[in-house]
């Protein structure tokens, strides 16, 4: 008797524009579907984080110009706390982007 043993991994990132710009990274593990992603938002003076990552993972804003921020979801070190659905500017900081907007 064989074995077969099939290890799927796909990795699908899509990204959405419009005034702001928001990033959905999908890992799919053989069946386990996880969706990390944030979003930040342009506010007078800089970014604000309007899509919150989950916990354990920290959400990176950029300034792009124009009154427009995007976003990216980073996975946070096991020294971090990384509280999940945090919109604050302590969260925003610990994410080491633009804050500007709080």
């Amino acid at each position: 008797m064989s074995k077969i043993l099939v290890f799927l991994c796909v990795i699908v990132v899509q990204v959405s524009f419009s005034a702001s710009y928001s990033v959905n990274i999908e890992i799919q593990l053989g069946g386990l579907k996880q969706i990390k992603q944030c979003d930040c938002d342009y506010h007078p003076g800089g970014c604000v984080i309007s899509v919150a990552p989950p916990d354990g993972w920290k959400c990176f804003c950029q300034y792009k110009g124009a009154w427009t921020c995007s976003a990216y979801a980073q996975q946070c070190n096991t020294r971090e706390t990384c509280p999940g659905e945090c919109y604050s500017k302590e969260c925003c900081e610990r994410g080491g982007g633009d804050c500007g907007g709080y």
